[in-house]
């Protein structure tokens, strides 16, 4: 970690004293080497000449996405503000397509995205603390399977994420809107600890043929699992087909179900503070009242939702951040320089 830290903050260093007209930075670190990227095209630059197993890192603001098409890691400075910081933005759409590596996976941490990611191929995938816009793994006869054992912590999907025939993909402490599945096809959605929103108006999810669906949570399929999730669904009509397990929703979707550890509670206003149930907004915590945290327990016996598990949602980049960079406009009579440095990150 020290040494990790070091690099960040000599990055930081030259970027400061060499580029300081530019705020928009990314930085690549291959094998200790770190190079510098400027401009709303600097993902794009580093990203072409990364190679398999290298990081990424970028600053606050808004950067041109890119097409992944290679196993690194890219850190941005988070999906929303925090510490001062401003988060780290990405627009346009992009694709995902990695060739499978035995050795190295795509991680993508700290992003906040508004438009749509199409994942051609990309196998056991990390997003952590990052807000997306929607995902599309597509699907088509030559292939399938285009998005496998993905996982998703701490994220934010605002509008959809449909996962097309063989897909699978688990989410814990997470905000899912409108998960969606090609049927009932043997892909598995996994969710633990989540808030899942679903709407009984058609979503047009962008597969091969441009179709659109219902996101219901009869439509995840019988293969999906909830544990732990608060659900909110505006009609009585999809029940939940999966296997769930100690979750509470704003409606009996759970006849389906033989077990009795799953609760309805129909007021909103007893289980969020502030949610009621209405449109996702980025400004929302999605945390329960005191009193329903102590009585929709999970399976562990914590609070079900967001803010329950053995890992309760945090925002806050995992990754050590720069949120202050003070250097002094001269030196001292004795030539020395006064640099002050503040690096904070998630408290785990």
């Amino acid at each position: 970690m020290k040494k990790f830290v070091f690099s960040l903050l000599t990055a930081i260093l030259v970027v400061c004293n060499t580029h300081a007209q530019t705020s928009l930075v990314a930085t690549l670190n291959h094998e200790g080497n770190i190079t510098a990227y400027y401009g709303i095209d600097a993902l794009s630059q580093a990203h072409s000449a990364a190679v398999n197993g290298d990081i990424i890192t970028l600053s606050s603001g808004t950067f041109n996405a890119c097409d992944i098409t290679k196993a690194v890691t890219i850190r941005g400075a988070g999906m929303e503000y925090n510490y001062g910081m401003m988060p780290t933005v990405l627009v346009n759409n992009f694709k995902i397509n990695v060739p499978t590596d035995s050795v190295n996976v795509l991680s993508i941490e700290g992003i906040l995205h508004n438009n749509v990611i199409s994942v051609n191929k990309a196998s056991n995938p990390i997003f952590f603390k990052c807000r997306f816009g929607a995902l599309n793994s597509y699907y088509n006869v030559n292939n399938k399977n285009t998005m496998q054992n993905a996982s998703f912590i701490h994220c934010k999907v605002r509008s959809y994420i449909f996962l097309s025939e063989g897909c699978t993909a688990s989410f814990d402490n997470c905000f899912v809107h409108s998960p969606l599945k090609n049927g009932d096809t043997n892909s598995m959605y996994y969710f633990k600890n989540c808030v899942l929103q679903f709407t009984d108006g058609k979503i047009r999810y962008g597969n091969l043929y441009g179709e659109e669906t219902y996101s219901t949570i009869s439509n995840i399929g019988t293969q999906s699992i909830l544990y732990n999730c608060v659900i909110h669904s505006p009609g009585n009509t999809a029940k939940a087909y999966s296997t769930c397990y100690y979750n509470v929703a704003n409606v009996d979707c759970f006849s389906t179900n033989s077990n009795t550890t799953n609760k309805v509670e129909s007021d909103f206003t007893k289980l969020f503070k502030t949610w009621t149930g209405g449109d996702y907004t980025d400004v929302e915590k999605y945390d329960l009242t005191e009193t329903a945290a102590i009585t929709y327990l999970g399976d562990d016996g914590k609070q079900v939702g967001l803010y329950g598990g053995s890992l309760p949602y945090d925002p806050a980049p995992s990754h050590p951040k720069v949120t202050k960079f003070d250097v002094a406009s001269k030196t001292t009579a004795d030539g020395k320089l006064s640099v002050d440095i503040e690096v904070k990150a998630a408290d785990y």
